[in-house]
């Protein structure tokens, strides 16, 4: 009795294509393992370390983060944009005049639920007070944080 016969037409064909993606996925794994597993009469090969530059040294990295305006972009707070009251005047103009200032709420102390606040428009200020506790600081769509 043929497949085609015990499992019908449309079946049939389901459970070939299925029997090939098995059959492949099979092939693969054993491809997998093989190249990956080492024997051990394989010669070791000595190949050159890498080296990365060390770091040039951070002087600044106590100095306390001042700048006049923040532009879009992600700041932690603490340590690129001092904890304090900040505005923005909304939204940048353009197509999508949309303004969003958030925070994650991750940083010392913080707990995990961050400010979000939004403007809609051009001349639609948004003022937001930080802290260590909010964490990451993101600024997108808007026109430059400052200070107030």
């Amino acid at each position: 009795m043929s497949f085609k016969k015990m499992f019908g037409g449309a079946a049939g064909g389901v459970l070939g294509c299925l029997g090939a993606l098995l059959g492949v996925g099979l092939l693969i794994t054993v491809l997998a393992v093989a190249c990956t597993s080492t024997s051990p009469d394989a010669p070791e090969i000595d190949l050159p370390r890498q080296t990365s530059a060390a770091p040039a040294p951070d002087t600044d990295a106590d100095a306390d983060p001042v700048a006049d305006t923040y532009p879009n972009g992600d700041y932690v707070v603490g340590k690129d944009i001092p904890p304090g009251e900040y505005q923005t005047s909304g939204a940048q103009s353009g197509l999508f005049e949309y303004c969003d200032v958030q925070t994650d709420g991750n940083g010392p102390g913080g707990d995990g639920f961050g400010q979000w606040k939004n403007a809609g428009a051009p001349g639609e200020r948004i003022i937001i007070t930080l802290t260590e506790a909010d964490g990451t600081l993101s600024i997108n769509g808007c026109e430059p944080l400052e200070a107030r």
